[in-house]
């Protein structure tokens, strides 16, 4: 095989990746809903309204709703940015029904302090 099919084929594989990339993020949320601010993030630490806040929170929903509030929360974090590294930790509601565990995928409105939504 030339270097020149060896370059062809390596372009192809770059090609393919980024498509399936570009697919892949495209079906995770319509465009309404990220411009209205939900995204998906990962549920770090489970809390409930006196709980101790973990550090570097950017913001928390306890203090937002007050004592109209939840009784549970997530400590979730979620990328932003568009760069899976830069994360932020949000502290968000969790309906009293819903069974939550660590590790677990929720949607998250990061523009104010909606319910969370799996």
């Amino acid at each position: 095989m030339s270097e020149q099919d060896l370059s062809l084929n390596r372009l192809k594989g770059l090609i393919a990746a980024c498509l399936s990339v570009c697919l892949a993020t495209a079906a995770q949320a319509s465009p309404s809903d990220f411009e209205q601010g939900w995204r998906q993030a990962k549920v770090v630490s489970l809390l409930d309204s006196a709980d101790r806040a973990p550090a570097h929170v950017h913001m928390d929903c306890r203090q937002a709703l007050g004592a109209k509030g939840s009784s549970r929360y997530v400590a979730v974090s979620h990328s932003f940015g568009g760069n899976p590294n830069l994360r932020r930790t949000l502290i968000v509601p969790v309906a009293d029904e819903a069974t939550v565990k660590l590790g677990d995928a929720l949607r998250v409105n990061v523009n104010d302090c909606q319910p969370s939504a799996r």
